[in-house]
C-alpha cells in the first residue's frame, strides 16, 4: 500500500446519508511511531486532501465536499475500536546479530532472544521468515552456507517452543545485502545477522 511513502495504516470508512455518500479516512502511525503519507480524492470531485500528520482524517462526500483536520487517537479508538481489534497483528521485524564466522549469537542477541520467542509464541498463527546474512569476510560460497546455518539456528529456537516448522521458511543472502557497505574480506558485526520477520 504505497502512495506518496510509506503508508503505516489507514483506516477507511463509506458511510451513506440520505443520498450522499461520505468517506472517512484516517492516517494511523506505525508501531514505530513512523508515518507515511496517502492523497485523498472524492469520486465527484478533482480537489485532493493529502494526509501526512499521525491521526489525519479526510472526509470526502459525494456531492463534492473534502474536509480535512487531525483527530485525537481516543477519538479513532471510540470511532474504530472494533475495527482495530478484528484486525490481524502488525508484521513484525527483528535482527539478531551473530559473532564473527560462527553461528554464535551475540550477548545482545542472546538477551533479547527470549523476549523474541515470546513474541512470537504470542501470536495465534504466526508465520514467519528467516533471512540469514554475513559480513564480507570469506567467500560468496561459504557465506552463502554461513548465513543459511545461522537462519537454521534461530528456526530450530522456534521450534524449540512449538513452532511448526511448516509456519517457518528459511533463506540465505549471504554476503549481498549488507546493513553496512564494506570492501571484501572487512568482518562487520551488524552485516551478521538473521533478519526474523513475523507476519
Amino acid at each position: 500500500m504505497r502512495t506518496a511513502g510509506r503508508i503505516a495504516g489507514l483506516l477507511i470508512v463509506g458511510l451513506l446519508a440520505g443520498c450522499a455518500t461520505r468517506d472517512r479516512v484516517v492516517l494511523l502511525p506505525g508501531g514505530d511511531g513512523k508515518v507515511g503519507k496517502v492523497m485523498v480524492q472524492s469520486r465527484s470531485s478533482d480537489r485532493q486532501v493529502l494526509l501526512d500528520t499521525a491521526y489525519g482524517e479526510a472526509q470526502t462526500s459525494s456531492q463534492g465536499g473534502n474536509q480535512a483536520a487531525v483527530i485525537e487517537p481516543a477519538a479513532v479508538q471510540r470511532d474504530f475500536g472494533e475495527v482495530l481489534a478484528a484486525m490481524p497483528q502488525r508484521p513484525m521485524m527483528v535482527l539478531l546479530n551473530f559473532e564473527g564466522d560462527s553461528t554464535a549469537l551475540d550477548a545482545g542477541s542472546r538477551a533479547r532472544l527470549p523476549e523474541v520467542l515470546a513474541s512470537i509464541a504470542s501470536r495465534p498463527a504466526p508465520e514467519v521468515v528467516l533471512v540469514g546474512h554475513t559480513d564480507r569476510a570469506g567467500t560468496p560460497q561459504y557465506n552463502d552456507k554461513l548465513g543459511m546455518d545461522r537462519a537454521v539456528v534461530v528456526r530450530d529456537a522456534l521450534v524449540a517452543i512449538g513452532l511448526k516448522p511448516r509456519d517457518i521458511s528459511v533463506t540465505s543472502r549471504g554476503e549481498r545485502e549488507p546493513l553496512v557497505t564494506t570492501p571484501d574480506d572487512v568482518s562487520e558485526p551488524q552485516n551478521r545477522r538473521v533478519e526474523v520477520i513475523v507476519r
